[in-house]
């Protein structure tokens, strides 16, 4: 082979996969358009490049994801009852889906909840569906607390990253709940899970893995997913560099 045309090849194999990331998902913007509706089902999938992504629940652990995750509009609402994300930074409904203050901003006018505040959910799943290898991805779990009696009864989260064939790529543990006062330090705050250099999510597992019976409430927000894809710049390089190929051994050829 043509040493220039070599070198060139070296260098295409050191610039394909470049990361790029998936527009955050907000949930600020319902999948098809236009804003959410409070307890909403979100019914289909956010797409952005090719790339989809939905959110459910698999409630009974089978395998099978349903129902599907549920809008939240943040603030306390009159007549909400139990339909809420989370209690609050005082844990009571007074103050439900409510943040902490100073992080009101990144918590949003929406989002994620599971269908029945305070049950066990199941498995949160989030699925992928893309052309492109997904490498990294992060999102927010909000109120990582706990439950009177102080220091009882607890949360936490297991988040969990799989390829299609169900092998498990990278686990991450939450903090644990706990109240040691009548506040817990995640109270009405998020926790960030970041996942980086893996080789291809298919999905996201999310499960509460705590103490608490009850009271649980699954908010989640702000999902950052990650692909690695070839720029424009680097799939033009390489249709000039196979014609380069291409005229380098008719010259050779020609020669013999």
């Amino acid at each position: 082979m043509n040493t220039r045309v070599a070198a060139f090849f070296l260098l295409l194999a050191t610039t394909v996969g470049a990361d790029f990331a998936f527009a955050v998902v907000d949930f600020e913007t319902a999948p098809l358009g236009g804003p959410p509706t409070d307890d909403g089902l979100i019914l289909a999938p956010f797409t952005d490049s090719g790339v989809q992504i939905t959110f459910g629940f698999d409630e009974d652990n089978n395998g099978s994801v349903e129902p599907p995750a549920t809008f939240e509009q943040a603030g306390t609402h009159q007549f909400e009852g139990m339909n809420i994300g989370f209690q609050g930074s005082n844990g009571t409904t007074t103050t439900a889906d409510t943040a902490d203050a100073g992080f009101g901003g990144q918590l949003g006018n929406w989002f994620l909840r599971g269908s029945t505040f305070g049950m066990p959910f199941g498995r949160f799943v989030i699925q992928y569906s893309s052309p492109f290898a997904v490498t990294a991805a992060s999102g927010e779990i909000w109120d990582i607390d706990g439950q009177i009696p102080v220091g009882t009864f607890t949360e936490q989260y297991r988040v969990e990253a799989f390829d299609s064939a169900n092998t498990s790529l990278g686990l991450i543990l939450s903090p644990i709940g706990t109240l040691t006062s009548d506040f817990a330090p995640l109270d009405g705050r998020p926790w960030v899970f970041s996942f980086s250099g893996l080789s291809d999510i298919d999905r996201i597992d999310i499960t509460f893995i705590g103490t608490k019976p009850s009271g649980i409430g699954l908010a989640f927000n702000n999902f950052y997913p990650t692909m690695a894809v070839p720029e424009p710049t680097t799939v033009a390089l390489a249709t000039f560099g196979c014609s380069a190929l291409i005229v380098a051994r008719r010259r050779v050829r020609r020669i013999e």
